[in-house]
């Protein structure tokens, strides 16, 4: 079901599908927002805005990050309709990023710039992440999250940027852990 030369790339567009057909569209998630329906919405969005981002950098006309009213089409179509647009946009993505560029190229994304490989890395943390969201701490799910390129991603790429933005929006609740073997860290 996923071409090959996407699953060199991103490698969890697999486990990501099985979970959510192993659920019903209306189950709820570990995201209280979010029923199982709602993920790969989400996800397919993603991928269509990291490959649209890149591809326009690629072509020398850079454009803006779009928010997440991006995924609002991909909410309204059939399962069917759906699974076809996810996978569409991960090959888009696939690619965006195996095009021929230095690692160190900075590329605009959600005001700041990151290297080339965040935005394959981006979408394989949101695959892993959101994967979770569906089944919890199962073996897939405790393999993936214990990846030290994935706590790097979480921590420095998105993780401090996001941090920046809470501060700058005075939210003061805001808590997340990283795990590793047999231990949590708040």
């Amino acid at each position: 079901m996923i071409p090959s030369r996407v699953e060199e790339t991103l490698p969890e567009p697999a486990p990501f599908v099985h979970a959510v057909r192993g659920r019903r569209p209306d189950d709820g998630t570990w995201c209280e927002a979010w029923t199982v329906r709602d993920v790969p919405a989400h996800q397919t969005g993603n991928a269509e805005e990291l490959a649209r981002v890149l591809e326009a950098f690629l072509a020398g006309s850079p454009v803006e990050t779009r928010g997440f009213d991006r995924e609002e089409p991909y909410r309204r179509m059939s399962g069917t309709d759906l699974w076809a647009a996810f996978l569409s946009r991960c090959e888009k993505l696939t690619e965006a990023a195996a095009r021929e560029l230095s690692p160190d190229t900075e590329v605009m994304w959600t005001g700041r710039t990151v290297r080339v490989p965040f935005f394959a890395e981006h979408m394989r943390k949101e695959l892993i992440l959101h994967r979770w969201d569906l089944t919890g701490d199962d073996g897939t799910a405790a393999r993936a999250l214990r990846e030290p390129w994935l706590t790097e991603h979480s921590v420095t790429s998105a993780g401090r940027p996001l941090g920046e933005t809470l501060r700058l929006l005075r939210c003061r609740d805001v808590r997340a852990r990283t795990r590793g073997a047999g231990a949590a860290c708040a």
